[in-house]
C-alpha cells in the first residue's frame, strides 16, 4: 500500500500546479472585470489632437484577431505633426496573460519582419507630468527590417505596458516580469527609422518620431486612461505641450496585420 503514495502525492503535486498556473495564466478564460471594462470606457477618451500632432482611425485587427489575442479594447490612430512626421499607434487593453503575450518579436516576425537584436533595449522617456514635474519611463524598443523584390521597410518600435497609472518595460518575458494585475493596457508607437545616412549626431533612438510623439503623448495617456472621474465624457485634456522635434521627412509604413495584442 505505501509504494503507492509516492504516485498519489506526485499526482496531487501536478495536478495542484496545473490548477494554480492555469489561473494565473488564464488558461480557461478569465471573465471580462470591472476594472476591465473601466479601461474600455476610458480608450475613448484619449484625444484625436495631442500638441500639434493630428490623428486619425486606421483600421484595427479584425474580430477573429481581437478573440485570438484577448484583447477587449483597441484603439489604432496615425499621428502626424506639422513637419510631416507619422506615427502609428497601436493601444489595446484585456487581462495580464493575453496582453503579456502576441509581443512584436513574434508577431512582426510572423509578418515577415526581422528584429534588429543590436543596440539598447530599453530606451528612457521623459516628459512633463499633468503637475509640471518631469517624470520618465522606459520602454522597449527595436528596429524590424522587412525586404521583399521592390523595397526595404525599416521602422522602428517602441512599446510598454501599464495597469496602475505607470508604464512598464519588463527586462525579461513580460510574462514573468510584470506584476499580477487582473487588467492591463498594452502601447506600440512605430515610426519609419532614421536612415543610417542621416545619423551624423542623430540619434536613431530619442531622435525618432515615435519616441518624440511619446513624450507628449504619455502624459495625455496618464491624465484620461487613469482618471478617477466617473463622467468619462467630460474628462478635459491639455494636450498643449509641444516637444522640440527636428526636421525629418515621413516616410510611408506598411504595418504588419497584426496590432499591439495580436
Amino acid at each position: 500500500m505505501n509504494r503507492y503514495i509516492p504516485l498519489a502525492v506526485a499526482i496531487f503535486l501536478i495536478g495542484a500546479t496545473t490548477i494554480v498556473q492555469g489561473r494565473y495564466s488564464f488558461r480557461w478564460g478569465e471573465p471580462k472585470s470591472e476594472k476591465v471594462d473601466r479601461f474600455i470606457r476610458h480608450l475613448s477618451q484619449v484625444p484625436m489632437k495631442i500638441g500639434d500632432w493630428e490623428g486619425v482611425e486606421t483600421e484595427g485587427t479584425d474580430a477573429r484577431q481581437r478573440e485570438v489575442a484577448g484583447i477587449e479594447g483597441q484603439i489604432e490612430r496615425t499621428y502626424t505633426n506639422l513637419r510631416g512626421e507619422s506615427v502609428s499607434v497601436s493601444l489595446v487593453c484585456g487581462n495580464r496573460y493575453n496582453m503579456s503575450t502576441h509581443n512584436p518579436d513574434a508577431c512582426y516576425a510572423a509578418a515577415g519582419y526581422s528584429m534588429d537584436l543590436e543596440g539598447d533595449r530599453l530606451s528612457t522617456v521623459e516628459y512633463k507630468d499633468s503637475n509640471g514635474e518631469t517624470d520618465s519611463v522606459k520602454m522597449v524598443t527595436a528596429k524590424f527590417k522587412k525586404e521583399d523584390p521592390s523595397q526595404t521597410l525599416e521602422v522602428r518600435l517602441f512599446w510598454a505596458w501599464n495597469a496602475e497609472g505607470k508604464w512598464e518595460a519588463p527586462s525579461s518575458d513580460p510574462r514573468l516580469g510584470l506584476p499580477h494585475h487582473e487588467a492591463w493596457y498594452k502601447l506600440y508607437l512605430r515610426a519609419a527609422e532614421i536612415p543610417r545616412s542621416n545619423f551624423g549626431d542623430i540619434n536613431p533612438i530619442v531622435d525618432s518620431p515615435a519616441h518624440k510623439f511619446a513624450e507628449v503623448f504619455l502624459p495625455v495617456l496618464d491624465k484620461v486612461l487613469f482618471s478617477d472621474a466617473e463622467n468619462d465624457e467630460k474628462t478635459q485634456v491639455d494636450s498643449s505641450a509641444q516637444p522640440s522635434i527636428s526636421q525629418e521627412p515621413s516616410d510611408s509604413l506598411e504595418k504588419p496585420v497584426t496590432a499591439a495584442g495580436a
